[in-house]
């Protein structure tokens, strides 16, 4: 785990010093700012890296970024690979392969996630009836991809079986491109919230776009990178009182892969 996360740190550092050259903003998000204000470096029980990247910025990482930077590092988005199906991009280094206990079309290395983040409505009904629909189709594709198992009751089994029976005929890279479209429906319109739309894990509501305004500097481990200089609106939108450690039953990593060299 030790060398999986110094090639992540690695891949980032790459990732920081393109984005310094070309302008581009960014900043730690998730559990990894989090990780980075509270602990200085990765939370304990922690194994990946994400970053937000406003819309604007991430299309142009996209289509700057080269095929390959440094001789080693990638990233592999919808923008940049037909096979592709995810709503979000994923910067990773050549030299190592990750394979995942996921369905996924193709197969990288050990990786750091890169999300766009886009508009969203200012007026909280106008939010809510977005993120329902929102909500609703992200569900509906992880449901049409959900393995059943022992642990599934009866019902839930069928309700699974009749989704995948009824959006058999609809291809999974369609339905990914309808729902990057969704992501950037509320785009250019004079909106001052935003929100990381490809997934919405763990915001609950929007946040400041002008969050983005003012970036600096945070030691991550033995390195620094970009983050909010106003973290801390992010983070209690997110997780409230962010400085308390969680129960130690919910100190767990949830990701699921193996990682090889090449």
């Amino acid at each position: 785990m030790e060398d999986v996360k110094i090639i992540q740190m690695d891949i980032l550092a790459a990732i920081d010093k393109f984005c310094k050259d070309h302008n581009i903003r960014y900043s730690l998000a998730c559990g990894t700012l989090l990780g980075a204000i509270r602990h200085k470096g990765y939370i304990p029980w922690d194994d990946d890296i994400d970053i937000y990247m406003p819309r604007e910025d991430y299309i142009r990482m996209m289509k700057e970024f080269p095929e390959t930077y440094e001789g080693r590092y990638k990233i592999a988005s919808l923008e940049r690979e037909p096979l592709w199906d995810r709503l979000f991009a994923k910067a990773y280094d050549n030299t190592t392969l990750l394979i995942e206990n996921a369905c996924v079309n193709k197969h990288i290395g050990v990786c750091i996630d890169i999300f766009p983040v886009d508009d969203v409505p200012d007026n909280d009904q106008k939010w809510h009836s977005y993120n329902f629909w929102r909500k609703l189709h992200l569900n509906l594709l992880k449901t049409k991809y959900n393995s059943l198992n022992g642990n599934q009751s009866p019902i839930h089994k069928l309700a699974i079986a009749l989704i995948q029976v009824l959006t058999c005929w609809y291809p999974k890279r369609k339905w990914i491109d309808y729902l990057d479209k969704l992501a950037q429906r509320n785009n250019n319109k004079g909106y001052s919230r935003c929100f990381e739309c490809c997934q919405g894990l763990f915001q609950n509501k929007p946040f400041p776009k002008n969050l983005f305004d003012e970036i600096i500097d945070v030691v991550f481990e033995d390195r620094q990178f970009k983050a909010f200089a106003n973290a801390d609106t992010y983070l209690r939108n997110a997780y409230g009182n962010y400085m308390e450690l969680p129960p130690e039953n919910k100190r767990i990593t949830i990701h699921d892969w193996e990682a090889y060299y090449k």
